[in-house]
């Protein structure tokens, strides 16, 4: 029976959804701190990270599907971070850790996304993966909008994304290890 896109990699592109969502946070995010300066050099030091994550993906040993529980975790640190940041250089540190951590999740996410369909189904399947990164990019600033309202600040806003973050990557350890003990029995 052959895998089609739509019905293979819904958990992944429920996933993509969320990174887009997050991939989007940094330049609403540098918000926190009033200073005009600061907020530059931090997308610009984040574009930076984003771009030496997705080049050491390229280094990393393994496969990327186990990796993801701890590129969630470095994601959701930098938001962590950025949410507790009572200095405009914390803006920054957590900016880069975030934005390196999602520098290698990208391409993590779509390598797992990609590598159940077959060949001839892999353009449809990138195009499905994309659609829902975007529509995660689309709703990153109404959920931190809504998020802020309810919880009172962006900086909280950020840094309750960071323990979504940290549950994400939670989830996706036990269930790796949920796999990988069904297969041993």
């Amino acid at each position: 029976m052959r895998v089609t896109p739509a019905g293979r990699g819904a958990g992944v592109r429920q996933i993509a959804m969320l990174v887009g969502s997050g991939f989007s946070v940094m330049p609403i995010a540098a918000r926190v701190t009033e200073f005009s300066g600061v907020i530059g050099l931090a997308t610009a030091l984040a574009s930076a990270a984003t771009v030496a994550g997705s080049i050491a993906f390229t280094r990393l040993p393994g496969r990327p599907e186990h990796r993801l529980p701890a590129v969630f975790a470095v994601c959701g640190l930098g938001f962590v971070v950025i949410g507790l940041a009572a200095h405009p250089a914390l803006v920054i540190v957590g900016a880069v850790l975030n934005c390196l951590g999602t520098g290698v999740l990208l391409p993590s996410l779509l390598t797992v996304a990609m590598s159940g369909l077959e060949y001839a189904d892999r353009g449809r399947g990138t195009g499905l993966w994309t659609a829902a990164f975007f529509a995660g990019e689309f709703l990153c600033p109404l959920v931190l909008i809504a998020t802020e309202s309810a919880v009172g600040s962006l900086a909280a806003a950020v840094g309750l994304l960071g323990l979504v973050s940290a549950v994400v990557a939670g989830g996706l350890l036990l269930g790796r290890r949920r796999n990988t003990s069904d297969r041993v029995q």
